[in-house]
């Protein structure tokens, strides 16, 4: 069968024959010879790329931002397609030949824009800054509505102290222990007084931990062991036993 020469045209665009070479082929083998056939045992993405908000387009976009040798052949092959052509051929058929495939190009284009979407959000957020912390100045001086803002400037402020990821332990004559965590907020100590409305005897108990634990203001968090709790229960009962004076004796008369 006859052929025309393609010229200026590289590999195996020359020596085609014209009648039999679609304008889909011709997108295909640019790409590469076997790219229709090849094309078909790839996973299909397109479907998942057409939920982007600009669909295609979008994951080209993310394809850009991204530093992945794989992201620069895509391109490379996207950009050397006409809009014709782009529209003749699935994604996929830009995946062909890649090590990973389909598989490993939507890898790329997730990870960039999870990358690219928090950097858009955080530059948006400091760009806005300043106009929200106006309109919450301006909320907070409101009389009626703006108690929720003003405790919130507080806060910020360091107006009002803030506990966070703290724990507090108070012992009978209001010793407040905060138990070390790492927190941004200043630490209050409170007196908070006798305990009055708590058992003696929870009061003893608490004063025994703290003592043998040796909990200061700062300290990391006690690891106690399980030998150490069986130990103060022994010493609970112990001291149960001498509060208890028991039955008293009767005297010779029965009485």
């Amino acid at each position: 069968m006859p052929t025309k020469q393609l010229k200026g045209k590289p590999g195996p665009l020359r020596r085609l024959t014209l009648k039999k070479v679609t304008p889909t082929q011709l997108a295909y083998l640019k790409i590469d010879l076997d790219a229709e056939t090849k094309v078909k045992e790839l996973p299909k993405i397109t479907h998942i790329l057409k939920s982007l908000p600009k669909g295609i387009d979008s994951a080209i976009e993310y394809l850009r931002g991204s530093v992945a040798h794989e992201a620069k052949l895509v391109l490379t092959r996207w950009d050397s397609m006409s809009r014709s052509q782009k529209k003749l051929i699935p994604f996929e058929a830009y995946c062909v030949g890649i090590n990973g495939g389909t598989r490993r190009i939507l890898e790329i284009i997730t990870s960039a824009c999870f990358d690219q979407s928090s950097s858009a959000a955080t530059l948006l957020a400091a760009a806005s800054h300043p106009d929200i912390v106006k309109a919450t100045v301006k909320a907070a001086k409101s009389p009626r509505f703006g108690t929720a803002d003003r405790k919130m400037l507080h806060m910020h402020r360091g107006f009002v102290p803030v506990s966070k990821n703290q724990t507090t332990i108070i012992s009978s004559g209001g010793q407040q222990n905060n138990v070390g965590q790492i927190d941004n907020s200043k630490q209050l100590t409170i007196s908070m007084g006798e305990v009055t409305a708590v058992d003696s005897k929870m009061l003893k108990v608490a004063n025994r931990f703290n003592e043998r634990m040796g909990i200061e203001s700062g300290a990391p968090p006690p690891v106690i062991e399980a030998t150490e709790f069986k130990t103060m229960e022994e010493d609970d009962e112990k001291d149960n036993t001498q509060d208890d004076p028991g039955p008293e004796e009767s005297d010779s008369d029965g009485w």
